[in-house]
């Protein structure tokens, strides 16, 4: 499983993608603005609509737009690109997709593209398997939710997770690939304001991924079931 991070130009990244390869990649969107990309360093690109809605900023489609001209001139394509949708609206996020499923090809990119799954989306929603299964939405409907896209055959992506628990499950259903943006923020590996954990609790994810069973976690313990 692959774990995105807001993309920054922390040395530590860089050492992380070169000692786990290919399982941490950096997750580009307006907020980050382009990061120089490296063959060995995945990267997606982000709508960033869900941080402007949090912050009650008017999203604009520009500035995603320039992120696409950058990343059409790297050697590096994207993975995928989050199509613009709208945050806990499933029918207007269905509409926006279409619309800007079209726009994007007009204007001549040929990336991956990743549909965003909010509550009460289906798997009958996402128009084929070439689509990832970007899994946005409330928490109480990625834990209900988001085994059913995996048993659906999508590559699926979840947003926001930014704790070892959740990381875990994300693997234990056989997620494609998880982001998180606390990852490189301060904050301890289990604190009780449930702050994002720091980058100790991701490295540890990323050395345990390395391990020949995933019989139990980092911890000994059981891994979380779905919804823990």
């Amino acid at each position: 499983m692959v774990c995105y991070v807001a993309a920054n130009g922390n040395m530590l990244l860089g050492y992380l993608a070169g000692k786990h390869e290919g399982k941490i990649g950096m997750m580009v969107s307006p907020a980050t603005n382009w990061f120089k990309q490296h063959s060995f360093i995945p990267y997606a690109i982000d709508n960033g609509i869900y941080a402007d809605t949090v912050a009650g900023r008017k999203w604009e489609f520009e500035p995603f737009l320039k992120l696409l001209y950058k990343a059409k001139e790297s050697p590096v394509d994207p993975k995928f690109v989050v199509v613009p949708d709208v945050l806990f609206d499933a029918e207007q996020t269905k509409k926006r997709f279409n619309y800007y499923k079209q726009k994007i090809k007009q204007l001549g990119f040929k990336f991956r593209l990743a549909m965003a799954v909010q509550d009460g989306m289906t798997p009958n929603d996402i128009p084929s398997k070439d689509v990832v299964a970007f899994i946005g939405g409330s928490t109480k409907f990625k834990h209900e939710q988001t085994s059913k896209f995996v048993d659906a055959g999508f590559d699926v992506h979840v947003g926001r997770v930014n704790t070892i628990k959740r990381l875990l499950w994300a693997s234990q259903l056989g997620c494609a690939s998880v982001d998180g943006s606390g990852w490189f923020r301060c904050g301890g590996i289990e604190n009780q304001n449930n702050k994002p954990q720091r980058v100790d609790g991701l490295i540890d994810f990323l050395k345990w991924q390395e391990q020949p069973t995933f019989q139990t976690n980092l911890f000994g313990e059981k891994i979380p079931k779905l919804g823990a």
